[in-house]
C-alpha cells in the first residue's frame, strides 16, 4: 500500500516547482514588458492596417463592378492579365470618371500592356500562337481589318475549349451567359468576408451574364452602331470597323477571356 506521506511530499514538490516557474515567468514578463508591449502594439496596428486596406480594396472593387457592364456595352473588357495595381488604379476613378474618360483610360491600358498580355496568352494557350501572334503583328502595322476578326475568333475558341460554351452563339440552348450565371451563383455562395479573390472573379464574370451588343446578330436591337462580331465576320461591316480602337476592344475581349478561363 502506498505511503500517504510520499504522495503529500510529491504534491508539495509539484507546488514548489509551479511557484518557481510562476516567479520566473513573472520576472521574464517584467524584464521584457516594453518589448512585449511594443510587439503587441505593432501587431494590433498591422491588423488594423490590413483590415483598412482590405476594406478599401472591396470599396474599389465595388466601384469597378458597377462599371464593367457599361464598359462592356461599349466593347471594353478588363483582363485579369493586368497587374493588381493597374486594376486598382482604374477602379479608383470608376466612382467619378465619365464613361468617355473610362473609354480613354482602358484604351491606354491596353496600348501599354498589349505585349505583356500577348506573352501571357502565348504561355497559357501555346497552340493558338499561330493565329494570335500574326494578329498582334497586324495590329502593330495598323492592319486592323486583319486583327479584329482573329481576336474575336480566338476569344471564342479559347472559351469553348475550356467551358464547352460559345460566346457568340447558342448550342443546345446555352451560351456564355449560362456559364457566367452559373459561375456568379457559385461565387455568391462561396464569398467570405476577406475573400477578395472571389469578389474579383465576380467582376470578371459579370459582363457576360447579360447579352451584349457586340454579340448580337443585328446591331439595331440595341440601337448600337459600334463594334459587332457578327457584322465583322460575315462581311457586313466595312472599313468603319478597321480602327485601332476597335482592334483594342476585340483584343480586350480576347485577353479577358484568356485570363478568365486560364
Amino acid at each position: 500500500m502506498a505511503n500517504p506521506d510520499d504522495a503529500i511530499d510529491g504534491i508539495r514538490r509539484f507546488v514548489e516547482l509551479a511557484r518557481t516557474i510562476e516567479a520566473g515567468v513573472a520576472r521574464t514578463v517584467t524584464t521584457y514588458r516594453p518589448q512585449i508591449e511594443a510587439i503587441l502594439t505593432s501587431l494590433g496596428e498591422a491588423i488594423r492596417s490590413f483590415e483598412a486596406g482590405h476594406q478599401q480594396k472591396l470599396t474599389l472593387y465595388s466601384q469597378l463592378y458597377a462599371q464593367v457592364v457599361p464598359l462592356a456595352r461599349r466593347g471594353w473588357f478588363i483582363s485579369g492579365y493586368f497587374g493588381l495595381s493597374e486594376i486598382m488604379e482604374l477602379a479608383s476613378i470608376c466612382g467619378t470618371a465619365t464613361l468617355d474618360d473610362l473609354d480613354r483610360r482602358v484604351a491606354d491600358m491596353y496600348r501599354s500592356s498589349m505585349v505583356d498580355h500577348t506573352e501571357s496568352l502565348s504561355r497559357d494557350y501555346a497552340t493558338r500562337t499561330f493565329a494570335i501572334q500574326p494578329a498582334i503583328d497586324a495590329h502593330g502595322r495598323c492592319e486592323y481589318a486583319l486583327s479584329v476578326p482573329i481576336f474575336f475568333a480566338q476569344a471564342e475558341g479559347i472559351f469553348y475549349d475550356r467551358t464547352r460554351e460559345y460566346i457568340f452563339r447558342k448550342e443546345h440552348g446555352r451560351d456564355i451567359r449560362d456559364e457566367a450565371q452559373k459561375q456568379l451563383g457559385a461565387l455568391a455562395q462561396a464569398i467570405e468576408p476577406y475573400d477578395s479573390f472571389s469578389r474579383f472573379m465576380e467582376i470578371m464574370w459579370r459582363p457576360f451574364a447579360d447579352r451584349l451588343p457586340y454579340s448580337e446578330s443585328t446591331r439595331s436591337k440595341h440601337g448600337y452602331a459600334g463594334l459587332n462580331r457578327h457584322t465583322v465576320l460575315h462581311g457586313i461591316a466595312l472599313a468603319e470597323y478597321a480602327t485601332e480602337e476597335n482592334s483594342l476592344k476585340a483584343f480586350s475581349l480576347l485577353s479577358h477571356v484568356g485570363a478568365l478561363v486560364s
